[in-house]
């Protein structure tokens, strides 16, 4: 009997690799310490209506945004330019405090405004053929926004679903070398 429940433990061991005692909110902490620590990332944003935004950061005061209509920002420092049109101009400093913001928020981690006692470990799952460790959990700002991450091998954020109401954002990340200069 005894040799029985053991391998019954073992055979549940090798078959759900996530611990028994894990504890979910540690392993957003985690993962969200991880994504802070990051040199730079891409970050696609899908929503309902349609649109699409893509983010890349390199460090902590770089940023290139692209808007729906072609508008691209590119964010060094206190500068920033825009371009539409093909054309490229410098965006006076009184007119770039509201899109520095904008930025900052991007560049926080999805994973800092969790309330601990909604975090649900939804263990492994398949995103674009990838076994993924899912968390559902609900954010701490205005509303409490629902979402569901999924983290890859590394700890870092995959993809992130966020819904409130009828809308829904999803966001996916990939990480790696990135450069943004100047414009020229």
């Amino acid at each position: 009997m005894r040799r029985a429940l053991m391998i019954a433990l073992a055979f549940v061991a090798a078959v759900r690799p996530v611990s028994i005692f894990a504890d979910p909110y540690s392993d957003l902490q985690k993962a969200a310490a991880k994504f802070s620590a990051q040199p730079s990332f891409h970050a696609e944003m899908h929503f309902t209506n349609g649109r699409i935004i893509t983010v890349e950061f390199v460090g902590a005061d770089r940023a290139r945004v692209v808007l729906p209509g072609g508008v691209t920002e590119v964010l060094i420092g206190s500068s920033i330019w825009i371009n539409r049109n093909g054309s490229w101009q410098p965006v006076p400093s009184m007119a770039a405090a509201p899109m520095t913001s904008m930025v900052e928020q991007y560049r926080r981690s999805p994973l800092l405004s969790v309330d601990p006692n909604s975090v649900k470990d939804l263990g492994m799952q398949s995103v674009g053929g990838e076994s993924l460790h899912a968390y559902s959990y609900v954010g701490t700002g205005v509303g409490g926004t629902p979402a569901t991450v999924w983290l890859g091998a590394n700890d870092l954020p995959v993809q992130v679903v966020t819904t409130s109401g009828k809308n829904s954002a999803t966001i996916t990340y990939s990480y790696g070398s990135i450069t943004i200069e100047p414009p020229q």
